[in-house]
């Protein structure tokens, strides 16, 4: 996954074809992937809070409005 975020240019566009063939996958697998991390982006960020001396607790951030 990480190599999908080190082949995305920055200032031009790439296809879903060209990405699919410079990483070796299939159209599939990579709009799958795009689709993935475009949801997380859009979600409230998710943080990790020390409990104790070797664990820790999950929860995401409130979103506008959420009490």
């Amino acid at each position: 996954m990480k190599a999908i975020f080190e082949l995305l240019p920055v200032r031009s566009l790439i296809t879903v074809n060209e990405l699919a063939q410079k990483l070796g996958s299939n159209w599939n697998t990579v709009v799958d992937y795009l689709q993935l991390i475009q949801y997380i982006q859009d979600q409230p960020r998710v943080v990790s809070v020390r409990i104790g001396t070797r664990r820790y607790g999950w929860r995401r951030e409130r979103s506008k409005g959420e009490r």
